[in-house]
């Protein structure tokens, strides 16, 4: 398929449009203007995020963030490296409320629409591949970034942050739930899902058949039918069928979806995570997720 590049070209262009909010740098100036006195000027909520999110975008340590901002604005309307850290640490709830309304797009979505469940992981401390192997580092090095997509609009339905000794099937189920539960709540509904053999399990399997939903999954290769189960089932398809046609019927080829997703997703933001505390963790992982989500919108349009 010709590529139109054109297109391509405008979205590329379009991840670049950071949008500086004038209202939120009037806010800032409205309160410094303001006397006071006692306790010194609290920057707003709205001001921290949009640091946070420059700060994942460029890939800035704090201190090269507060030097970025004050290319920005004035350096009375700046906080300190200090001061962004701990305001982020201590409003990373809060922060992920006040963009919770705005982390899916449900009207770009249609009635009925398929997720695509898969893992992959991400490093946590970045100190080199041959330094670890040296000197036998035993710190967590990784974690699972588990992920629901759409497999239309790429967007991120629900994501996961867990220790590597969690299951992929355990996790995905989660995912699905809250998918589900945030999809009924906008009038639409979870058609299929689609994932590889790491969520072929019978838990899975009727669990996507209590709610409904049609299981994308391949069963494992020499499966055995062991009763009258939804994973059953699958299995007699497949040997009725065979596999080929079988991938084809449920449109497994889709899964391909987030595959691209984890490309274009470390390509943007890198295979490490910036944070090392694990509410500072899961808050960066969020950002990224929600920046992502508003770049596959903008190319969807």
């Amino acid at each position: 398929m010709k590529r139109d590049w054109r297109k391509y070209n405008a979205e590329l262009i379009k991840r670049g449009q950071i949008l500086i909010d004038k209202s939120l740098v009037d806010d800032c100036q409205q309160h410094q203007d303001k006397p006071k006195r006692g306790r010194p000027f609290k920057y707003p909520a709205t001001l921290i995020v949009s640091a946070l999110i420059l700060r994942f975008i460029f890939r800035l340590p704090y201190r090269q963030l507060e030097g970025f901002l004050k290319s920005l604005l004035p350096d009375s309307q700046i906080p300190r490296f200090t001061t962004i850290h701990h305001r982020a640490f201590s409003l990373s709830q809060k922060i992920e409320s006040l963009l919770k309304d705005t982390f899916v797009d449900f009207k770009s979505l249609p009635n009925e629409f398929v997720i695509v469940i898969d893992t992959t992981g991400m490093k946590v401390y970045n100190s080199g591949e041959w330094r670890s192997v040296r000197f036998k580092d035993s710190r967590r090095k990784w974690l699972k970034f588990h992920v629901a997509v759409e497999h239309k609009t790429s967007q991120v339905m629900a994501f996961s942050l867990t220790e590597p000794s969690v299951h992929d099937s355990r996790e995905g189920m989660k995912l699905i739930h809250e998918v589900v539960q945030a999809s009924e709540r906008e009038g639409k509904r979870v058609k299929k899902v689609l994932a590889d053999k790491g969520y072929d399990t019978h838990k899975v399997f009727n669990f996507l058949s209590d709610m409904g939903i049609e299981a994308g999954i391949i069963p494992r290769k020499g499966s055995k039918v062991r009763g009258d189960s939804a994973r059953d089932n699958a299995v007699r398809a497949i040997r009725r069928e065979g596999k080929k046609r079988y991938k084809q019927r449920i449109g497994y080829s889709d899964r391909n979806v987030v595959e691209s997703f984890f490309a274009s997703f470390k390509g943007m933001f890198g295979e490490s995570l910036m944070s090392r505390k694990w509410e500072s963790a899961r808050l960066e992982v969020f950002l990224k997720v929600w920046i992502h989500n508003r770049f596959s919108v903008m190319n969807s349009i």
